[in-house]
């Protein structure tokens, strides 16, 4: 178990538990992801998200992810914490 952190929805509804991230300056309305490294906006911040887990699958840096899942900057999630 990973403690503190995070899940959030894809943009297609898939649940992910978020392992590890960054906090990085850039700025955006929450939720919104910036950039095509996965970069999510958290008001006047934005989490670098850098590894994580799919529902029924093993965690997995952030660039295994992407090499499998497309993301898109100005797509939409919500993240919650745990």
């Amino acid at each position: 178990n990973y403690w503190p952190g995070g899940y959030s929805f894809l943009p297609n509804g898939e649940k992910i538990t978020i392992l590890k991230a960054s906090i990085n300056s850039l700025e955006g309305i929450p939720g919104t992801i910036l950039d095509d490294k996965f970069t999510v906006a958290a008001g006047s911040k934005s989490i670098s998200i850098l590894e994580l887990q799919q529902a029924g699958k093993k965690k997995m840096s952030v660039s295994s992810f992407l090499n499998g899942n497309k993301i898109s900057k100005n797509q939409k999630m919500v993240v919650k914490a745990i």
